[in-house]
């Protein structure tokens, strides 16, 4: 069954769930007009390339930053 969602009582502290499903019904509209919903990648060019970290090194390296762990 589908939850009756117009008696919620959402407090400020619920902001992401009203941004989430703001982002879905975004999404949903997109796609009733044809057009392709967030993340959606159909060119494999443009896909970012899959960089396997192992370590913390690794993974500073890649992503430029500097120095050790304090």
């Amino acid at each position: 069954p589908i939850t009756d969602r117009t008696t919620e009582h959402l407090t400020t502290s619920d902001k992401g769930i009203l941004l989430f499903r703001n982002l879905l019904l975004e999404n949903i509209e997109k796609v009733e007009r044809g057009e392709d919903p967030l993340g959606t990648l159909r060119d494999p060019t443009k896909n970012l390339p899959f960089i396997e970290i192992r370590t913390e090194a690794e993974a500073r390296r890649a992503f430029g930053l500097a120095g050790s762990r304090a």
